[in-house]
């Protein structure tokens, strides 16, 4: 599996954006805020997610570019075990990723953070398999 980001791998709908917020659940791990929803929508990809990093914590855009740069990266490069149990589980996710620090980490604190995050979101929402 390439590591890539392509397009269909994000959350672009409002309606879908919506959604996730209304109905989704929502935990912190330092310094991200992670909120998911399973969803039974025709997708490309089995988890669908969405990066922000919000206005009032970085005035300048340049800042929120690049937290949302580094969460993007890490995803990218991490991603890989989420997605084939979730394809192994037939299970579809839409997740959003919020920094949710007022200073800008190092790019390897993000990325642990984004470690931690995956590992928390295959164990609470995926079924454990039963071919033991």
């Amino acid at each position: 599996m390439k590591n890539t980001f392509s397009k269909a791998e994000r959350l672009c709908s409002k309606k879908w954006i919506e959604e996730l917020y209304k109905k989704g659940t929502s935990f912190k791990i330092y310094p991200l805020k992670i909120t998911l929803l399973p969803h039974s929508y025709s997708t490309e990809f089995p988890v669908v997610i969405m990066v922000s990093s919000p206005k009032h914590l970085f005035k300048h855009a340049h800042d929120r570019n690049l937290t949302k740069r580094r969460l993007r990266e890490s995803y990218r490069k991490n991603k890989h075990s989420l997605l084939e149990k979730c394809v192994d589980q037939q299970v579809k996710f839409f997740i959003s990723f919020q920094y949710a620090n007022k200073k800008i980490e190092p790019s390897i604190a993000i990325e642990a953070s984004m470690i931690k995050a995956l590992h928390k979101i295959e164990t609470l929402m995926i079924k454990p398999s039963s071919n033991i």
